[in-house]
């Protein structure tokens, strides 16, 4: 069976393997070479002026511990709060991982400022995984290809919130999911494309309501399977391009990342990473 390796992060406009549920060690996920260690991502503004990064005033840094199996051991993200909400300052969250004796995730708790503020427990029966938190429980069902083909979300207490049904080919990539509210009405639809490189090249999602919306974002890549270039479209909405820049260390991982939103600098991130020897 795939492990159901969860992982709380903020949303990024990427298509990345944030986007898909999927298995093996989180280095592989992250698109990271080598033997990991850590790695320290911190994130800074853009001077107008001098288009600089604004280095004395970071926007996030998260450090990422992870074990020799490759899996992430424990987070700490250090935030600055939003503008206008109250008096700036930097804000501390920690996420801490555990696993079990086959490699496979059993335990994930979430602290803010040092205080627990909440906790999933994972449990394997079969072609089953099932996720408690303090606020949903979460089953996801395996196909015989260890693929995640279903997967419904219930708040505490039994009460369904959402269901996910998903395909997959026959390399174990997805190519659509269905998600259906609680009243088994169809919500949104996605569907993936990949390239021969295993690449997301195109995701399109199309929402179901009052009116219905439609999104198409497309990506290109590097050599080096980083993303260079993605581009959102969506109804009634303006185009959206991005473009990211990289500097990368002699393990061919990234270390300076730069995002060009509409072809105007929006921010840099920079990463320090160490390897176990």
């Amino acid at each position: 069976m795939k492990t159901s390796n969860f992982i709380p992060a903020i949303s990024v406009f990427l298509i990345s393997w944030q986007t898909l549920p999927s298995s093996g060690p989180d280095l592989k996920k992250m698109h990271l070479r080598g033997q990991v260690k850590s790695i320290t991502s911190t994130e800074y503004g853009i001077d107008e002026k001098s288009g600089g990064a604004l280095k004395d005033d970071p926007k996030r840094t998260t450090t990422t511990f992870f074990n020799d199996r490759g899996n992430i051991a424990w987070q700490k993200i250090t935030q600055k709060s939003l503008p206008g909400v109250g008096t700036p300052r930097y804000m501390e969250e920690a996420i801490y991982y555990s696993y079990n004796k086959e490699g496979k995730i059993s335990q994930w708790r979430k602290e803010n400022d040092g205080h627990l503020t909440d906790q999933s427990d994972f449990k394997y029966t079969d072609n089953l995984v099932e996720e408690k938190s303090h606020s949903r429980n979460v089953v996801r069902k395996y196909d015989n290809q260890n693929n995640n083909a279903e997967e419904e979300v219930y708040l505490n207490g039994g009460v369904l919130l959402e269901k996910f049904i998903r395909k997959y080919d026959n390399r174990h990539q997805m190519t659509e999911e269905f998600l259906y509210s609680r009243k088994g009405e169809l919500v949104r639809n996605t569907m993936y494309r990949f390239d021969e490189s295993g690449n997301l090249v195109e995701k399109k999602l199309q929402y179901y309501g009052k009116p219905d919306i439609s999104e198409t974002i497309t990506a290109k890549y590097n050599s080096a399977g980083d993303e260079t270039e993605g581009h959102r479209q969506q109804t009634g909405k303006p185009a959206l391009l991005n473009t990211y820049e990289y500097v990368y260390d002699l393990h061919s991982n990234w270390i300076k990342k730069t995002t060009f939103k509409n072809n105007r600098q929006e921010f840099v991130m920079e990463r320090r990473i160490t390897y176990f020897k």
